[in-house]
Formats: C-alpha cells, structure tokens, sequence
C-alpha cells in the first residue's frame, strides 16, 4: 500500500531530481549524529549531513520528467511487495577518496547484504525497462554523513576508527525521494513510500 508525503507527487515543476531509498529510525539517526559530532571537533573542512537527510540510497535516479513519477511508483511497490523487512547493523565507518584526500564520510552496515543487493538489482531492473540510464557502478550500501571540502585531511580518517554502536538498522519502507540543491546543503523530500512484504 501506497503512503504520500507531498503534494508534489501529483504536482510539481517539469523536471525533478530523484533518487529511491530507506528512511532511518531516530534511534539509528541519532546514533549518527553522535558520530558526526566526535568527527566535527576534529575537522572543520566537512559538510555534514543533517538529521533529516540521514537515508540508505538504493537508486539514484537523477533528474526526470515529472511525469514520470507514476511509473516510477509501480516499480517500486511491485519490488517491495516482493521483499521482507531486512534488519542490519550499523558497522565500521568508512570513506570514498584516497586516505590523504577523502572526499565523502560514511557508515557501513553489516547483516544481510546480499539481499538488499536483490532488492536494489530489481529496482535497476524495473527502471531501466522504462528507459532510464542508470549508474552501472556496483552497489555499496552506506549511509552518507559527511562530504569533505577542499583541504580535507587525512588526519580526519584516522579518527573515523570511533565507529558507531552497533544499532539495529531495519530497513522496511521503499522511498521516493525528491533532491532540491541548495548552498546549505541538499534538502530531500519524501514524495511517496511503499512497505516491504509483511509490514503494516
């Protein structure tokens, strides 16, 4: 069954940037936030990622027609309705870049990876039969909480090795996304979500 957030699902400007994902517990949320804080006193040189915008992408999308969106919320409900809930660990953080110049700040998950990489395969699946163009990069599940300026460190990555506890991550609700850029940072949107199988 279909939840909607917004408005702007039914309507909206012509062209939307748009990527699929899992919204994370508070509990999750806030455990990353304490993350960010150790990092923060380290390193000024980072734009972290806000509570709100704490996610798991599955597929990003990029920018679409919004008359798309309808098809787009067909794959989707068709792919969850084909899944259960999948309940992971927050696990050791990590970063994308060269350890002398990160460029992005993220938390791994351990539990059962192999699964969500089903999921996120048939989503690719369903949108490309719709014509789209996607990243055919293969799929790191990670939770983004910073991007690193310019200048970044490598004293940064050293401290990385706090780690978070290792939280229960339940991932049981598919998202539609939309992105807005803007200079503080990007602002994510829930447009509409689809429950995996067996979640009320």
């Amino acid at each position: 069954m279909q939840y909607t957030h917004d408005d702007r699902l039914r309507e909206g400007p012509a062209m939307v940037r748009l990527f699929t994902g899992f919204p994370l517990a508070e509990a999750v949320r806030r455990e990353l936030m304490e993350q960010q804080a150790r990092l923060r006193s380290r390193r000024e040189a980072v734009k972290w990622v806000s509570e709100q915008c704490l996610h798991l992408t599955a597929v990003f999308l990029g920018e679409l027609a919004h008359d798309r969106i309808p098809a787009l919320c067909e794959t989707l409900e068709q792919v969850a309705g084909r899944h259960e809930a999948l309940v992971f660990q927050l696990a050791e953080p990590g970063f994308f870049g060269q350890p002398g110049r990160p460029r992005e700040l993220w938390t791994g998950l351990t539990g059962p990876l192999e699964s969500l990489s089903r999921l996120v395969e048939q989503l690719e699946r369903g949108f490309r039969l719709q014509g789209l163009v996607l990243d055919r990069r293969r799929y790191r599940p990670h939770i983004t909480i910073g991007r690193v300026r310019d200048g970044g460190e490598a004293l940064l990555v050293a401290h990385l090795a706090n780690g978070c506890l290792p939280l229960p991550v339940r991932l049981d609700h598919l998202v539609l996304y939309e992105s807005r850029l803007a200079p503080e940072g990007p602002h994510y949107t829930e447009l509409a979500g689809f429950p995996l199988a067996g979640t009320t």
